[in-house]
Parts: structure tokens; sequence; C-alpha cells
């Protein structure tokens, strides 16, 4: 279900009559600005989402970068813990420069905690975060329930070489790291990977690479 909000009436309260007898488990928010909302009624989206059958969450290109304090994206966050959402889209909301390394190790703590599965951190200019913070950031998706992390359009070419970063991406993300852009560099990073996925696979007769 795609929804765009009138920018003069709640959203929440939006949300709610659209979701009313709704049995669809995918909600497009995309390009709703969020981020330009008011504390509470971006509280008051997650709470009408508790009922709700969705388990796929679109917050692409709302502007939550705009968020501010931070502790109000933290703690919408969070309360995607009492909804069945396990899949979320921030793609588009230039996290990596308009977040603080702090804010970003705090934004990715609360996904855990949400219990979100599959997160799409695409275009979101991870390249122009610095190297220790996103080591940091990647080590701490690692783990459960996390199982994918799609990171498409983020300008990782900045941090290196391919293999470079294709090494990064398998040391901190090992094979939940998703890239499907199609550029030379992106491909690159994409087969290097495979090939050390393969290389570590006890199973594997491929020599482990170096």
């Amino acid at each position: 279900m795609k929804i765009t909000f009138i920018s003069t009436q709640n959203f929440a309260v939006q949300l709610e009559q659209k979701l009313q007898n709704n049995s669809d488990t995918v909600l497009d928010l995309s390009n709703n600005p969020l981020g330009k909302r008011k504390e509470q009624e971006l509280l008051d989206i997650a709470k009408v989402l508790i009922p709700s059958p969705v388990t796929t969450l679109n917050l692409s290109q709302t502007g939550l970068h705009l968020l501010k304090p931070i502790d109000v994206l933290l703690q919408f966050l969070r309360n995607l813990k009492s909804t069945k959402v396990v899949n979320i889209d921030l793609s588009g909301n230039w996290l990596g420069t308009q977040k603080t390394n702090e804010d970003l190790k705090q934004i990715v703590q609360a996904l855990i905690e949400a219990g979100v599965e599959e997160i799409n951190f695409s275009s979101n200019q991870f390249g122009k975060v610095d190297i220790k913070t996103l080591q940091e950031i990647f080590t701490i998706l690692n783990q459960k329930p996390i199982s994918k992390v799609y990171l498409n359009g983020n300008q990782f070419d900045s941090l290196g070489g391919a293999h470079f970063v294709a090494d990064f991406l398998f040391k901190t993300l090992e094979t939940k790291a998703i890239l499907t852009d199609n550029d030379s560099f992106t491909q690159q990073v994409i087969t290097r990977i495979n090939l050390l996925h393969e290389a570590n696979n006890p199973e594997s007769c491929i020599p482990a690479l170096q």
C-alpha cells in the first residue's frame, strides 16, 4: 500500500484511517516529509502500526536526517519492536553526512533492538563516513536478527579501491552486505565478495584469498 499524506492534516490520523481493514503487509510511505513533522506525530505513526499486519515499511527519502534531536528518530525506530515490521527501507535519507558518527551507531543499534531483519541503507552517503565509524556500524549490523543490509549508491569508491571495499564489507558484514548496482566499481566489489565467500567456505576448493 502506497500512501501520500496531505501535509495540512495529521499524518498519524491519516495513516490510521488508511490502515483500517487493510491486509497488505507492505506499507510505502516514501517521499512523505516525515522529518519535518512534530515529534509526537512521528511517534504516533509507530503506534498506529502496532495492530497492523505490515511487515515491510518503506521510509525512503522521507527526510529522516532532519529529525532533531536524534532521540526522536531513535525512539521511533525502537517503537517498531511492538509492530510486525521486520523489513525497513531507509534509503535516500542522507544519514551518512547529516548525522554524527555517534548518531549513526545509535541508529543501527535501535534497529537491532527493534528486531528488524532487513535494512535498506542505500544512497545514504556512507562512503563519506570515516572508516573506523563504518567498521563499528557494520560490525553492529553483523548480528542477529539482521540478515540483509542493502548498500547501493553509497559512493564506497571514496573509501578506496574495489578490492579494499570488498574486503572491508566482507570482514565487517560477511554475506549480509547486498550490492546490486551495475557500475564497474560495484561489480568488481561484488565479484571479490563472492570469491571471499567461496574461499572461506569450509566446503570450497578455492584457496583462502589474501
